[in-house]
């Protein structure tokens, strides 16, 4: 199913955040966005998992926006990215750890770090280039391209496509009069 849908011009505040760090860089292909590169640039050491912990990931605050990424060794390399980005989030943007917040908080700050997160990794510039793509084809751009595209997975591109769409999106596509249209898949 089509459904017209206009672009929302408005930034929120984890998508001016993020801005605000990609700014520091010169990224202008979505794989060029290296989080190694950005927990460096802002003092967060990445390290593996203790030996033993059942965890995929967690991130430690040091001090101000420094800190520490534990992670799960052997992952695949886009959900490592994926997770980087996330807590990375959690450091920049939160000031205490997880355990020392109360609990009924933990899903907003998650959510707060997902969001962010996204923005870090699909950056509305950059999917903006999509868009103009998606101008040019007769075929609709489908959510596994724009996934592959970004090096993230097709779930993670649907989660940032919502964000910019305010519903599901599964691709796409130009209508005959040139506009934009986003095509959502229903179940029946």
């Amino acid at each position: 199913m089509l459904l017209r849908q206009k672009i929302s011009k408005t930034i929120d505040n984890w998508e001016d955040r993020a801005n605000q760090v990609l700014k520091l860089f010169k990224y202008t292909f979505p794989d060029e966005i290296d989080m190694g590169a950005i927990c460096y640039k802002f003092g967060i050491k990445i390290k593996p998992m203790p030996f033993g912990d059942p965890s995929l990931s967690y991130s430690q605050i040091t001090r101000g926006r420094r800190g520490i990424i534990y992670i799960k060794s052997g992952m695949d390399p886009i959900e490592k990215k994926i997770v980087l980005a996330e807590e990375f989030a959690h450091i920049y943007s939160h000031t205490q750890h997880q355990l020392e917040v109360p609990e009924i908080d933990i899903n907003k700050i998650e959510f707060q770090a997902k969001k962010m997160a996204a923005y870090l990794l699909m950056p509305s510039k950059l999917l903006g280039e999509v868009y103009v793509t998606a101008c040019q084809l007769t075929d609709a751009v489908l959510v596994t391209e724009i996934a592959d595209h970004f090096l993230v997975t097709e779930e993670f591109a649907m989660y940032r496509l919502e964000l910019a769409f305010g519903h599901p999106v599964h691709g796409i596509s130009k209508l005959p009069d040139g506009s934009l249209a986003t095509i959502q898949m229903f179940e029946e």
